[in-house]
C-alpha cells in the first residue's frame, strides 16, 4: 500500500460504516414490508413466513458488520490522526490535517492558501512524501 492510499483511507472510513448501517436499515424496511396480513380471503398458496425473518437476519448481519468495521476503522483513523499530529513541520501538518482528516478539497485549500490548484496538488504530494519520510512504511 502506498502512503497516499494509506492516508486516503481516512476519507472513506466514515462512509464505509454509514454504508453498512444504511444497508441494515434497508433490510429492516424490507422486513416491515413483508409482514403477514390477515384477510377473510383464503389463498391456495401461502406466503413464505421466513421472508421477514430472513430480512431481519440480514439487517442484524449488516449491523454486526458495521459494528466490527467501526471498531477496526476507528482504531485505524485514530492511528493515522496521531501520526499526522506527530508531524512537526507546521505547513505539512496543516495540509495533511485539512486534506485528509477534515476532507477539505484541493480547490478549497488552494483558495485558502492563495495558490493555484496545481501548486496545491504539488504541496499535498510533498506533504505525503514528508509523512512517508517520518513514518516510513508502518502500514
Amino acid at each position: 500500500m502506498t502512503t497516499k492510499t494509506y492516508l486516503y483511507q481516512l476519507r472513506n472510513i466514515d462512509r464505509r460504516i454509514q454504508d453498512k448501517l444504511r444497508e441494515s436499515a434497508e433490510w429492516r424496511e424490507i422486513a416491515k414490508g413483508k409482514t403477514t396480513q390477515l384477510t377473510d380471503m383464503k389463498v391456495q398458496c401461502s406466503p413464505n413466513p421466513e421472508i421477514m425473518a430472513d430480512a431481519i437476519a440480514h439487517a442484524v448481519d449488516y449491523e454486526r458488520e458495521a459494528s466490527a468495521l467501526a471498531v477496526k476503522m476507528t482504531d485505524l483513523k485514530y492511528r493515522i490522526i496521531k501520526q499526522i499530529d506527530g508531524i512537526e513541520d507546521e505547513k505539512v501538518y496543516n495540509v495533511l490535517k485539512e486534506h485528509f482528516v477534515q476532507q477539505v478539497g484541493v480547490g478549497t485549500l488552494a483558495d485558502k492558501y492563495d495558490i493555484t490548484y496545481n501548486a496545491m496538488k504539488w504541496r499535498i504530494k510533498q506533504a505525503i512524501f514528508h509523512f512517508e519520510k517520518v513514518y516510513g512504511k508502518d502500514w
